[in-house]
């Protein structure tokens, strides 16, 4: 744990799966970003909670992910 923030050491590689946002557009924002990283497929059960707090979020990822 830091003072700003936590710091996170993983073990292994990530691997796509079907994960729940509940609904929480931070989760969702979060597991995308990890779904970006992980080997194989990547679903986000209600990804459309993003737009309470960043509407158009993947236009603006997609914009990074390819410069």
């Amino acid at each position: 744990e830091r003072r700003d923030g936590i710091i996170i050491e993983g073990t292994g590689k990530l691997k796509g799966f079907q994960c729940q946002s509940y609904k929480d557009h931070r989760i969702a924002m979060a597991l995308v970003i990890a779904g970006l990283a992980a080997e194989g497929k990547t679903e986000i059960v209600a990804p459309e909670c993003i737009e309470t707090s960043f509407p158009g979020f993947e236009d603006t990822l997609r914009k990074v992910v390819r410069d």
